[in-house]
């Protein structure tokens, strides 16, 4: 496959555009403006490979890769004190609750978003997941087609996997990845036993046949375990996990038996949009 060059463009961008288009590699990246968050030197790369192997010739990838690690030269992080206990946070958010030591707290900002931390783990397949946020709530349509992690709003659905990812650019964020939503599973059936997340999620979610369903999408807020809401049914859950060409949408939705689990997967077009598909956002 042939690379398009361009000479400026700031991380995000070339993300977005990549993932919608596939128009934009990176040669040569001057701009340090960025909205893209960086977890680690790893991480990064393993996250854009995947992004981009379709687009950039193999012997390209390379300096594609050290341009990108280049641009992320400004933290969008800090630490505050809690209770004498440092703690990671995104910049604009402060602590809300939860105690630190048991891991699930959450954190607030300005506009009433909240997301839970999900910490660092092994998973069981031997890869490690370095800690997150992830929004507490489904994302929800604020005014102005604003993105919101709120409690007690509509999901966002009907929305496709390249739409969602530039809006969960519009809070600094991105969506789950793969392994991500894997460690919120293994922590999650610490919690409630894996029969529940693996097997059959109706007594944990919002499906057809759990007990006392509507059969209706729900609003935020209900079925929470490990500090976030709404992971099992109601609406499946854009990734950025793939399986060659085509998305992963994960978690079954409110018009699917319990056997659709937290920790199903199941292949879309990334242009694909639903009434039951929505999105999350990590910081």
């Amino acid at each position: 496959m042939k690379s398009v060059k361009v000479t400026s463009c700031d991380c995000k961008k070339i993300v977005l555009s990549v993932q919608q288009n596939g128009n934009c590699t990176a040669k040569k990246v001057s701009n340090t403006e960025t909205e893209l968050k960086e977890k680690t030197s790893n991480h990064l790369k393993d996250e854009i490979r995947g992004i981009a192997e379709d687009y950039i010739d193999e012997e390209d990838m390379d300096e594609f890769l050290e341009s990108l690690e280049r641009v992320i030269t400004e933290t969008t992080t800090t630490t505050v004190k809690v209770n004498d206990t440092p703690v990671y946070m995104p910049k604009g958010f402060k602590y809300l609750d939860g105690a630190i030591e048991s891991k699930n707290y959450r954190i607030i900002d300005q506009e009433g978003n909240i997301f839970t931390w999900v910490p660092e783990r092994t998973l069981k397949y031997g890869r490690l997941v370095k800690g997150f946020f992830v929004s507490t709530y489904e994302i929800s349509k604020g005014a102005k087609r604003t993105p919101k992690s709120i409690e007690g709003a509509m999901p966002w659905v009907n929305i496709s996997k390249p739409k969602a990812i530039e809006q969960a650019a519009k809070l600094g964020g991105r969506l789950l990845d793969g392994q991500e939503w894997d460690a919120i599973c293994e922590e999650c059936a610490e919690t409630v036993g894996e029969f529940k997340v693996y097997k059959d999620s109706a007594e944990i979610g919002n499906y057809w046949n759990s007990a006392g369903s509507t059969q209706t999408l729900e609003t935020t807020g209900k079925h929470v375990i490990c500090g976030i809401s709404n992971l099992a049914g109601n609406c499946w859950t854009w990734t950025n996990e793939t399986d060659g060409k085509l998305a992963v949408i994960r978690g079954g939705s409110y018009i699917d038996d319990g056997n659709y689990p937290m920790a199903s997967r199941f292949n879309r077009n990334r242009n694909y949009r639903n009434f039951n598909i929505g999105f999350r956002i990590v910081l």
